[in-house]
């Protein structure tokens, strides 16, 4: 379910190009249109994991294949702060999804086509290996602030040294930055459940996961006004990868808001 969430969001980010060249949407629509999708997110996530924690956890899965419904939320000092680092990072991760074709589409001066979608995937490849060994490597050792804050500022330089490089260059800084942004969550995820518990835990992950959607949802649209507003495409990501280095300073300052963890990735 998780992989083809994302499969959505990344298919669009695909089709920005031929949008832009053949429909004449412009980047500041086209941000605004990604943005949208995370609306009913921000509005459902909460009452759904309230839910999900009343009715059998298999038969409300399923139900999230199809829509989903209203309600109320909850939170605390410790989830509103674990909800501003997923923010930043969600912001990250959104300008990645949706304009990671872009990016290397230009990089190789060319539209979207087979090569850019074999390039595309080399990325997503690295990701994969690194929210495999990283998180691991993180609860063998019981250090999950430092690997996670590593993990998102690694994430961020690599990010502001895609902007503007050669392509082989910054098709491996993207490759860098896209297994931080996705070598991090797990190790957020086990943080957060391992300092909240019971109905507490349900809603609390659904009300982070509310306020990182918000992020999904302002990404682009600060991705598009830095981009005009100094009238270079990398702005953007410049900007945005100055706030996943935010996102690094707050995760390592996690450890004093919280109570200690239990390296649960081992298990």
């Amino acid at each position: 379910m998780y992989v083809l969430a994302y499969l959505d969001r990344a298919n669009v980010g695909f089709a920005q190009q031929a949008l832009h060249d053949v429909v004449g949407i412009s980047d500041a629509a086209f941000a605004f249109g990604a943005s949208i999708f995370f609306v009913a997110y921000v509005l459902l996530e909460v009452p759904s994991n309230l839910a999900l924690h009343k009715v059998d956890a298999r038969l409300w899965m399923c139900r999230i294949m199809g829509p989903h419904s209203l309600g109320a939320s909850l939170a605390n000092r410790t989830v509103l702060y674990f909800g501003l680092v997923f923010f930043l990072i969600q912001m990250g991760v959104s300008v990645v999804v949706f304009y990671l074709p872009t990016f290397i589409g230009k990089l190789l001066g060319t539209g979207p086509n087979t090569l850019v979608g074999l390039v595309v995937a080399i990325p997503w490849a690295c990701a994969l290996v690194a929210t495999y060994a990283v998180p691991k490597a993180a609860g063998r050792t019981g250090r999950l602030t430092l690997f996670g804050g590593a993990s998102l500022a690694v994430a961020a330089f690599a990010m502001f040294a895609s902007a503007g490089a050669s392509p082989v260059i910054s098709v491996v800084a993207l490759c860098i930055a896209v297994a931080g942004l996705w070598a991090v969550q797990p190790i957020f995820w086990t943080m957060l459940t391992n300092c909240v518990g019971g109905i507490a835990a349900v809603s609390g992950v659904a009300m982070v996961n509310t306020i990182g959607n918000v992020g999904n949802f302002v990404s682009p649209n600060i991705k598009a006004w830095a981009d005009a507003s100094f009238g270079s495409n990398v702005a953007g990501l410049i900007v945005l990868s100055v706030v996943v280095l935010l996102a690094a300073l707050l995760f390592i300052g996690a450890r004093s808001t919280t109570r200690s963890v239990i390296p649960t990735l081992l298990t």
